[in-house]
């Protein structure tokens, strides 16, 4: 199996649960600021689904060796990373939720590490040598 298809499957993974999260928070109202903030929680919510939609898409990609992966997944993980570090993290820090915090550090180390994979895969390419 090569690299890049263990990246689809957390891709998979991440874009799945990304999905679930949202429905599981927006099922239980679990989401305060649909009443505070309703605008700003609603494009954040369709960032994240548009976040997870492109994972999804890549892993697709990665998974079947299809010659757009490594952009779809690129661009996908930049979206990823964005979303742990300031929305995930950030919200968490401010809220002092140890648990989330932990959980989105782990993310975080997770999907740096699989980029990394990733890039290595794609610079080992025939024509893109380091």
């Amino acid at each position: 199996m090569k690299k890049s298809q263990i990246t689809g499957i957390y891709s998979l993974i991440i874009g799945i649960s990304m999905i679930g999260m949202w429905i599981m928070f927006l099922v239980t109202n679990n989401v305060p600021e649909l009443s505070t903030t309703p605008w700003e929680i609603g494009f954040h919510i369709l960032a994240e689904l548009i976040t997870a939609s492109l994972l999804i898409f890549a892993s697709i990609g990665l998974l079947r060796d299809y010659n757009w992966r490594f952009s779809a997944y690129f661009v996908g993980t930049g979206m990823l990373l964005y979303s742990i570090i300031s929305e995930g993290l950030g919200y968490y820090v401010q809220r002092s939720n140890l648990l989330f915090i932990g959980m989105f550090i782990s993310l975080l180390i997770f999907t740096l590490g699989f980029f990394g994979l990733t890039i290595l895969e794609y610079y080992n390419k025939e024509t893109l040598k380091f």
